[in-house]
């Protein structure tokens, strides 16, 4: 087997895993969607572009996710931002499951991703 070969799909697979490493944010560890994609994002960034592209983009998507909630337990502190601030994380909760898994399908194919919405930190 050719080794260019072997290393992209070794290349792919680690930059699939940063995009399902934000799923360890619904294990109940405070911070895992975020130290998930970081850990792999800093120990295998050198080894193709394509993990340092895909960490980065994981990364900044778990940071964005982090600023956005925070946002939404603010508006929680008062009854009239509750309106607001409930729906907004319930909304959060479906549209990161589902970012989630585009990114981590979209990279297995190869193709590149970018999440919507997010605030390009790093």
């Amino acid at each position: 087997m050719d080794e260019s070969l072997t290393s992209y799909r070794d290349a792919k697979m680690w930059a699939t895993l940063c995009h399902l490493a934000g799923f360890l944010s619904f294990v109940g560890i405070p911070f895992a969607g975020v130290i998930g994609p970081l850990a792999i994002w800093l120990v295998k960034r050198e080894e193709h572009p394509l993990i340092d592209e895909n960490g980065r983009e994981a990364l900044n998507f778990q940071l964005s996710l982090v600023v956005y909630s925070i946002i939404g337990f603010l508006l929680c502190v008062t009854v009239i931002g509750m309106v607001i601030g409930i729906p907004l994380l319930l909304a959060l909760f479906v549209i990161e499951i589902i970012l989630l898994a585009v990114g981590a399908y979209k990279t297995s194919q190869g193709e590149e991703w970018r999440y919507p919405l997010t605030i390009r930190m790093l």
